[in-house]
C-alpha cells in the first residue's frame, strides 16, 4: 500500500512502507518512486512531502501468449505472430520492464504449393517425381487439369523400316524426336522444347513397321509415321535388296549386296536418325550395309570380324531407367564362316533386328525390330525374308509430385 499523496506522513509509516533502520537514515529513502512515476530526490535534503505517493518497485511480468494471427501465405510455408504484454503485473513504481520479445512466431502452411496435372491416355506408371504415359497403339492423351507446371515431356518414336532380300542390307529405324530435358533427339540433334498443354485432348497416333521383303527386287517397306503434340517423326527408311536401292527415311535403310549398281545407304532425316551402311566390294558377291540408327550410321562390313551392324538408337530415362530405342536393322553377312562369336550379326541397341552370316543358315530370315522401339528389320540371306521393322512408340512424363 502506497504512502499517502498528501498531508503530513509519520517517519514510522514511512518506514513501515520502505523499511529501514532505527534511526532512520533520510537517505535511506532517496530514489523512491510514487504511482506517477515521479522519483523523490536522490541526494541532499529529503523531507516526508518528497515521499508522498511512493511505495516499493514492482517488476513488470508477462501475460500468457495470444492466439497466433493469420499465416502470411496459403502455401509454401509462412509465417505467424502471436503477442503478450508487459501487464502481469505492469511494471510499477520505477519497477523493471519485462525482459525479452513480445512476441512469438512459428512456421505455417509449410505445404508444396504445387497442384499435379490431372491426365489419362495410355498405359500410366510412375516413376520417382514424375507419372508417365506410354501408348503403344493410336489413342489419345486426355489432361483434365494442368496443375501447377502444365509442361510435359515427351518422346516420338515412328516405325523402323523393313530389311531387304538377296543379301539384304537392314531398315533404318524410325525417327526419334524428344523433348525430355537433358537429352537428345535423333541425328545428333538437341532435345526439343518442353510442351505446354491445355485442359484438351491431344491425339496420338503410333506408325506401324515396315514389312521385310523376300523379293530380292524390291526393297524393304518403310516404317510409318508417329505423332503427338504437332510433332512426327519420320518412318525408317526400307532397306535395299539384292537388286533394289535402299529407301530414306528418320533414319536410312542400309544398302542390299549391291548387284545392279545399287550400292549406297540412304539417307535420314535430319534431326531424326542417320544414314544406312553403304555396299563394300570385294566382299563375297559385295556387302550389304546396316540400317541406319537414331544415335549413328548402319555399319559397314569390313572383315568376318567387322561387320554390318545396325546403327545404334538413343538410350532415355523418360520412364525412369536408360532405354534404347529406334536402333537399325542388322545387314545379311557375305562370309562362308561366321565371326567366331556365334551365327547372328545383331542389330543396332534400340530393337534393331538381327541377321544371319552367309551359308551358315541360307535361306534363313531376318529378325523382326521389337514392337514398340522402332528398330528397323534384318537382311535376308537368298531364298529368305528380311525382318519386319518394330512398331513406334510416344512416351509422356510430367510432374506429380
Amino acid at each position: 500500500m502506497a504512502l499517502p499523496t498528501s498531508g503530513a506522513i509519520s517517519w514510522s509509516a514511512i518506514q513501515t512502507e520502505h523499511g529501514g533502520s532505527n534511526p532512520i537514515s533520510l537517505s535511506e529513502y532517496y530514489g523512491k518512486y510514487n504511482v506517477s512515476n515521479t522519483q523523490s530526490p536522490t541526494s541532499g535534503a529529503i523531507d516526508g512531502s518528497d515521499l508522498h505517493g511512493t511505495s516499493p518497485s514492482i517488476a513488470g511480468g508477462w501475460s500468457a501468449y495470444g492466439s497466433f494471427d493469420a499465416c502470411t501465405v496459403s502455401c509454401g510455408g509462412g509465417t505467424q505472430d502471436q503477442t503478450r504484454t508487459c501487464s502481469s503485473p505492469a511494471p510499477s513504481y520505477g519497477g523493471a520492464a519485462c525482459g525479452g520479445s513480445a512476441t512469438n512466431q512459428q512456421a505455417c502452411n509449410t505445404h508444396s504449393c504445387f497442384t499435379a496435372m490431372v491426365a489419362s491416355g495410355g498405359s500410366i506408371t510412375t516413376s520417382g517425381i514424375y507419372k508417365i504415359h506410354t501408348f503403344t497403339g493410336s489413342s489419345t492423351f486426355s489432361v483434365s487439369s494442368v496443375g501447377t507446371v502444365g509442361t510435359v515431356e515427351y518422346i516420338v518414336v515412328a516405325g523402323g523400316g523393313g530389311g531387304g532380300d538377296g543379301g539384304g542390307g537392314g531398315g533404318g529405324a524410325g525417327g526419334y524426336r524428344s523433348s525430355v530435358v537433358g537429352e537428345s533427339s535423333g541425328g545428333g540433334a538437341s532435345a526439343l522444347s518442353v510442351y505446354s498443354v491445355s485442359a484438351t485432348g491431344y491425339s496420338i497416333s503410333i506408325g506401324g513397321g515396315g514389312s521385310g521383303t523376300s523379293n530380292r527386287g524390291a526393297s524393304g517397306g518403310s516404317g510409318s509415321a508417329t505423332s503427338a503434340f504437332g510433332t512426327s517423326s519420320t518412318g525408317g527408311g526400307g532397306s535395299g535388296s539384292r537388286n533394289a536401292a535402299a529407301l530414306t527415311g528418320g533414319s536410312g535403310g542400309g544398302c542390299g549386296s549391291g548387284e545392279n549398281g545399287q550400292r549406297s545407304g540412304a539417307g535420314g532425316t535430319s534431326g531424326q536418325g542417320y544414314k544406312g551402311g553403304n555396299w563394300r566390294s570385294g566382299v563375297g558377291y559385295g556387302s550389304p550395309g546396316g540400317g541406319g540408327g537414331a544415335s549413328e550410321e548402319g555399319h559397314v562390313h569390313v572383315s568376318s570380324g567387322n561387320c554390318a551392324e545396325g546403327g545404334d538408337g538413343v538410350a532415355s530415362s523418360i520412364t525412369g531407367s536408360s532405354t534404347y530405342r529406334a536402333g537399325g536393322g542388322a545387314g545379311y553377312g557375305p562370309y562362308d564362316t561366321g565371326n567366331g562369336t556365334g551365327e547372328t550379326i545383331p542389330g543396332g541397341a534400340g530393337g534393331g533386328g538381327h541377321a544371319y552370316w552367309r551359308n551358315r543358315n541360307n535361306g534363313s530370315n531376318g529378325g523382326t525390330g521389337s514392337t514398340n522401339t522402332g528398330g528397323g528389320g534384318g537382311g535376308s540371306a537368298e531364298g529368305g525374308s528380311g525382318g519386319s521393322g518394330g512398331s513406334g512408340v510416344v512416351i509422356i512424363r510430367y510432374k506429380y509430385v
